[in-house]
């Protein structure tokens, strides 16, 4: 579920933010800032007070778990981006 929550969250940035900005060339480091923190929120939002406390306890440290899985689905996304234009 928490991964399935990670992929949505960044596709949704993607289409609502990243896309447009890299459209007109204005997608810059605090751009990507912006749009870590968008997929970031949108993924606690979904969660919930609860699965965030129970997911706390499984993985340890949930924050960091999150932002590791949104960089690392950021990366599968510009790699499947890249397979996909060759």
């Amino acid at each position: 579920m928490l991964n399935n929550t990670i992929v949505n969250a960044v596709t949704a940035t993607n289409q609502t933010y990243v896309d447009s900005l890299k459209a007109q060339g204005k997608f810059d480091i605090e751009a990507q800032k912006v749009a870590l923190q968008k997929s970031y929120d949108t993924v606690i939002s979904v969660l919930g007070v609860d699965a965030q406390r129970y997911l706390n306890e499984a993985v340890g440290d949930l924050n960091t778990y999150i932002m590791t899985a949104i960089e690392r689905q950021v990366n599968v996304n510009k790699n499947l981006a890249t397979t996909t234009n060759s």
